[in-house]
């Protein structure tokens, strides 16, 4: 059902294939999950209305719009032509995952979505005791959230925030914000920095981002 929803975020009147489950797709998301076709088709080139593509049918129309907004760089494998990584203005914004042909939000990725789309959106709040923990690089856990938007799943990238609105980290989010109102217990966001043993986001994300 979600899959369906996230499609209405995407532009409509290219090329398209008729999936079983999802009925009408676009040709830029026939490589994302879980919009794949059956079998192994699979598209080899890569554009920047199929970037925009992905991006929106993650984060929604806006936020694709600006994350891609200025000089834009699609990094591609020399071995498989796949795309890895999405510079624009010079900041490493996004990569892809080649397993689930989605993107992975990056520090400077973060603050622009940040920027540019107002609370709730793509927003997991937590208490302030978890927050200067997480801007080190640490997950955040259950018990500390204190809200999140409604409208992201279980794997979706997320920002963790103060209940100011100030960017703190950028990780993925591991249960169903039902599951966490529900008063489930455990990790709650993945801190993506330490997950993929990165820099510390600390250095790219303020301690003093502006409220939106």
């Amino acid at each position: 059902q979600f899959a369906r929803g996230r499609l209405t975020r995407t532009a409509t009147g290219g090329a398209s294939f008729e999936h079983p489950l999802f009925g009408a797709v676009p040709e830029t998301l026939a490589d994302t999950a879980p919009l794949r076709p059956p079998g192994n088709v699979r598209q080899r080139s890569w554009t920047p209305a199929r970037v925009h593509a992905i991006a929106a049918f993650q984060f929604g129309g806006a936020a694709a719009d600006a994350l891609l907004s200025g000089e834009l760089e699609l990094v591609t494998s020399r071995n498989t032509g796949r795309l890895r990584n999405v510079l624009v203005d010079g900041e490493h914004r996004l990569s892809l995952s080649a397993r689930y042909g989605l993107f992975t939000l990056r520090a400077a990725g973060a603050c622009v979505i940040h920027a540019a789309c107002a609370a709730p959106q793509q927003r997991v709040v937590v208490h302030a005791d978890s927050a200067e923990f997480n801007r080190q690089g640490r997950n955040a856990f259950c018990k500390f959230v204190l809200e999140c938007d409604p409208d992201l799943r279980c794997q979706d990238e997320c920002l963790v925030v103060t209940e100011s609105d100030e960017l703190v980290a950028v990780g993925k989010l591991k249960v169903a914000p039902v599951e966490i109102a529900l008063g489930q217990q455990g990790l709650a966001v993945l801190n993506i920095g330490r997950h993929k043993k990165s820099r510390d986001v600390s250095s790219v994300i303020p301690k003093t981002t502006p409220l939106q």
